[in-house]
């Protein structure tokens, strides 16, 4: 049930947008892996202790030798979470709320196609998008980090950390979506979603500054996104995984079934 056409069609028109945060996480991701020195953990780790708290915020107080510990410190704690989030609110505006503000879903809905076909391929198109991303970041991080530091980085925790990355990204790309076709007002459509991602990461920085705080994990959907436990507790970095694919999948299905029922032309 997808429209290959208006799939082309979209895809030609966010791949600038695809390029340009491609290019900005290349370079926090070059940034970081050359930064990467064993002996650089123990300069951080005084300074961690002089700014526990705003270390901890950002989940940037686990320090250690390995480059792929430090990668999961340094960039999958915050970095990678917070700007892919901003291109995936980008993402749902150009695919979904534009073209309801604009009144455009009209001329779409009034071509032979249904409305789930069409609903379909906006989606598909937004996961196309964000996996192409993922998959670039994943590549890339794995060449510059044998060409700086060959031998050092673990290639199967990199690629198994970044699927726990691209299901967080599902979660989120739905949750967004979900919204765009749930309320009328198109900045309450963009920011309902994206604002409740937006607390989850706040929730999930907040947690990290004391004991007292943890309990504001357990609000968090980041929480479900811990590579962290990879090592510690694989089974935990698992669940969360599926966790949060199944959250994804099912804020498709409510899209779709709430998209086929809405009265567009309100």
């Amino acid at each position: 049930m997808i429209n290959f056409t208006l799939l082309k069609k979209e895809f030609k028109s966010n791949i600038s947008i695809l390029i340009t945060f491609m290019s900005i996480l290349s370079m926090y991701g070059i940034v970081m892996i050359s930064m990467f020195d064993p002996k650089l953990g123990e300069s951080l780790k005084l300074m961690s202790e002089n700014m526990p708290e705003m270390f901890a915020l950002f989940g940037m107080n686990n320090f250690s030798s390995n480059l792929m510990d430090f990668l999961i410190n340094y960039l999958y704690s915050f970095l990678l979470i917070v700007l892919p989030l901003v291109f995936i609110i980008i993402l749902v505006h150009r695919l979904i709320i534009k073209y309801i503000d604009r009144g455009i879903i009209v001329y779409l809905l009034a071509t032979p196609n249904s409305r789930i076909k069409i609903i379909s391929t906006q989606i598909l198109n937004g996961i196309l998008e964000i996996f192409l991303l993922n998959i670039y970041i994943t590549i890339l991080y794995i060449i510059v980090s044998e060409a700086m530091f060959k031998g050092e980085l673990d290639i199967i925790k990199l690629i198994i950390v970044n699927i726990g990355l691209f299901s967080l990204w599902f979660a989120f790309l739905g949750i967004c979506f979900l919204s765009s076709v749930i309320f009328n007002s198109s900045s309450v459509s963009l920011w309902a979603g994206s604002g409740f991602c937006i607390i989850s990461i706040l929730l999930q920085m907040i947690s990290r500054v004391g004991d007292k705080a943890e309990i504001f994990q357990y609000f968090s959907l980041i929480t479900l996104f811990s590579p962290s436990k990879y090592s510690t507790d694989f089974n935990l970095f698992l669940l969360g995984t599926i966790s949060l694919f199944v959250i994804g999948i099912i804020t498709y299905i409510i899209k779709i079934f709430i998209f086929n029922k809405r009265d567009i032309y309100v």
